[in-house]
């Protein structure tokens, strides 16, 4: 069994009008937020990724730091790609199908709409709605990533930051 973790960055600022979207950084709520989740993951005995893919944007690499530096996973898992920044879905699941045979749990923080898509394409899970620093873990089949198919995962957990008493979804 492999398991693939989508994780949607914290709450981002939308203060300075001027600024690009690339280059958003968390907002008070968000670092709030992602140090919950952080602790959340690092206490979790299930949560051990061996790859964690992070979007170059600022808010997505901002979320990984804070999740690491509670524990969540070590930095040197980290990659940084820029492919997954507003990414559609085949970006995405281009990114996927590129790991190494190697990495059994994979993590990807990235944004909506990408994340939302990315799980209904595992699991059919429509109905989830995937709001800032939200964590999905999906189960999938063994085999090699190259070979990933929809509809193959099964949702086997989540968590917002509101369940662990931060910010309202």
């Amino acid at each position: 069994m492999k398991r693939l973790t989508l994780i949607r960055h914290a709450k981002s600022s939308h203060a300075h009008a001027w600024q690009r979207d690339f280059e958003r950084p968390l907002d008070e709520r968000g670092r709030r937020d992602a140090v919950l989740v952080g602790r959340y993951l690092a206490g979790d005995a299930g949560f051990r990724p061996t790859r964690v893919v992070v979007s170059a944007a600022l808010r997505t690499r901002e979320t990984a730091a804070a999740l690491a530096g509670e524990g969540a996973w070590a930095r040197e898992l980290e990659v940084e790609e820029e492919r997954i920044y507003e990414a559609p879905l085949e970006a995405l699941l281009e990114v996927i199908r590129g790991q190494p045979e190697e990495v059994r749990h994979l993590c990807m923080v990235g944004h909506n709409p990408g994340m939302e898509m990315l799980l209904e394409w595992c699991c059919e899970e429509e109905t989830r709605a995937v709001v800032t620093g939200a964590v999905f873990h999906i189960d999938l089949p063994d085999g090699p990533w190259a070979g990933l198919r929809a509809c193959e995962g099964v949702l086997v957990g989540s968590v917002t930051p509101a369940l662990l008493g931060g910010g309202p979804d």
